[in-house]
């Protein structure tokens, strides 16, 4: 709905053109498959379009019934997705639609804005790339002055920056993970510092004064970048959440005052969840290798000079899916694993967040070699330090990415890795979806030894 609730932005998906499949469910065979649409890599994408209804009042509806919609046009075939949708307000003070459209091979990225009333369209931003451009969230966005809230990439360090206008506002080093809101002419989003990847903080820039920082939270012990972090900020009021290796759950913390050196806890919201008796988590967080963030989680009970553990390394391993982070919470399963008399090896190979953009796009074309090759330096980095590892029972499981990579290790590499538990594996990279795979591997026609996941 635009300002002022008199324009509605809808979209029309013609999947008419899209292949279609037959499921089944095999615990009930006497039931006729269901049909569905699926786009699988290198075939037909629905048909994406956009247009802008005007909301007439009640009287006006039963009286003229609904209005014609104004459509938004632009160049489909060369920006078939649609990613973004969103409304702002014009230096008139009229709506303007706003909506960024991606080519197919997801190099470029535009920002368009378009009149509602005429659907004159213009492109204001295009960010492009030879491997992929990143869709990040929560822009594009606009301060209250008008300005353009953009996350690009730094051509001179190869780097993601938060813009404001055509001013990086974001420190050099910062890997920013995205926008999390704008107030007035304040911008709050989130980013690691440089070569900490675990930890995920929370930076303010404030364009009227130049600054930007990471928030300390008030009473905290750290440099504001200790744990992981996330936050709403609304009339200067910081609504922070905060996980850390330091206690288990989330707090939650209200600040007044946020932009100043002077702001103070207003309180903290009180957690109602029943907090269970857990072991002692004993996690060991390090770099491996070329820098691999890594954690191994031993027993509780286990004491150096045992009989070495056996192994379970448990990966994601995948595209947008960080495992190494600065929080009890994120280990508590794999402690449970721990617990039944395992070494617990989680390893944030090339292809993951946090490290860097080279090292996320290190997998273009290759989702095989460079994140299999990753958890077995990993290991061997991890027996190496630790020394209570028994490398001739190792065994690897993960889910969805993580479970293609299990499967993949142990058919690969049974020389390292022993046993496999697969959990919803991708078997097959050429039936995975469009915009996934074909951001990673291309087409089936145009990499065809790419995308079988095969060598």
């Amino acid at each position: 709905m635009g300002p002022g609730r008199g324009s509605l932005a809808v979209s029309r998906v013609d999947e008419a053109e899209v292949n279609r499949w037959f499921v089944g469910d095999p615990n009930q065979p006497g039931q006729e498959p269901q049909p569905l649409r699926y786009p699988a890599a290198g075939t037909a994408n629905p048909d994406v379009r956009l247009a802008v209804l005007a909301v007439p009042s009640a009287t006006a509806y039963r009286r003229d019934g609904l209005p014609e919609p104004t459509p938004i046009e632009w160049d489909r075939e060369a920006l078939p997705y649609l990613p973004t949708v969103g409304w702002t307000t014009g230096p008139d003070g009229n709506p303007v639609l706003v909506f960024t459209a991606q080519s197919r091979d997801q190099r470029t990225l535009t920002l368009f804005s378009s009149d509602p009333a005429t659907g004159f369209v213009s492109a204001v931003r295009t960010e492009s790339d030879d491997v992929w451009v990143e869709i990040m969230p929560g822009v594009p966005a606009f301060t209250a002055s008008g300005d353009l809230v953009w996350i690009g990439r730094d051509g001179a360090r190869g780097e993601r920056r938060v813009y404001v206008g055509e001013d990086a506002v974001s420190a050099e080093g910062v890997y920013v993970r995205g926008v999390v809101d704008v107030d007035g002419d304040r911008v709050l989003f989130t980013g690691s510092p440089e070569g900490r990847p675990g930890d995920v903080s929370l930076w303010l820039a404030d364009t009227r004064l130049g600054t930007c920082a990471p928030l300390e939270l008030p009473g905290g012990s750290d440099d504001g970048h200790g744990g992981v972090r996330s936050g709403r900020l609304r009339g200067d009021t910081l609504v922070a959440q905060h996980r850390s290796m330091d206690f288990t759950g989330v707090r939650t913390l209200v600040v007044r005052d946020a932009s100043r050196e002077t702001r103070r806890a207003h309180g903290e919201v009180r957690s109602l969840a029943e907090t269970p008796e857990l072991p002692e988590v004993r996690v060991h967080t390090w770099v491996a290798g070329d820098g691999i963030p890594s954690a191994l989680v031993l027993p509780s009970w286990y004491r150096d000079g045992e009989d070495p553990l056996p192994v379970l390394v448990a990966p994601y391993g995948g595209p947008h899916a960080q495992r190494v982070l600065n929080a009890r919470g994120a280990y508590l399963a794999s402690q449970w694993f721990a617990e039944q008399g395992f070494a617990v090896l989680i390893a944030d190979g090339r292809g993951t967040p946090g490290v860097g953009l080279d090292y996320e796009q290190a997998v273009h074309h290759d989702l095989a070699e460079p994140v299999l090759e990753d958890q077995v330096t990993a290991l061997e980095d991890a027996a190496e330090r630790f020394g209570c590892l028994d490398l001739t029972r190792v065994g690897v499981h993960g889910w969805s990415f993580g479970g293609y990579l299990a499967a993949l290790a142990v058919l690969r590499r049974p020389d390292v890795f022993h046993a496999a538990v697969a959990g919803a594996p991708v078997i097959d990279w050429a039936l995975y979806d469009t915009h996934y795979t074909e951001r990673y591997l291309g087409t089936p026609r145009s990499s065809p030894r790419c995308t079988s996941g095969r060598r």
